[in-house]
């Protein structure tokens, strides 16, 4: 099948403040999800977003479903972590998102690898 690439958003929040950072999805079984850094998300973007506060990962919104993929692993600084987003449930479109609670500290790297 082609790669059907899409937009994603994930929110971190420390209970004070939240950070919203956009994504693009290449929609490439194991491939590294691209962050923002700086501008928008896109094929050239950074494979991480390093996060300037600590707190937690509490949602993950994508625009729709993908074709070669269904989920993307979380990885902190580079290591796989056991929390895996599954799209169907996270579509922008869904109201009831289930909310995410994924430690994270200032400074870490927070990436995603695309799951087929």
């Amino acid at each position: 099948m082609a790669a059907a690439p899409q937009y994603a958003t994930l929110v971190i929040s420390n209970g004070n403040s939240s950070i919203n950072v956009d994504m693009y999805l290449s929609d490439v079984a194991n491939a590294a999800v691209n962050f923002a850094s700086g501008g928008a998300a896109g094929a050239t973007s950074e494979t991480f977003f390093k996060s300037p506060i600590g707190g937690r990962i509490v949602d993950f919104a994508i625009a729709t479903g993908m074709t070669d993929t269904t989920a993307a692993r979380i990885t902190i600084d580079g290591s796989p972590t056991k929390s895996i987003v599954r799209y169907a449930n996270h579509l922008n479109s869904l109201n009831n998102r289930p909310m995410l609670n994924i430690p994270i500290r200032a400074g870490e790297n927070i990436g995603m690898v695309q799951l087929a």
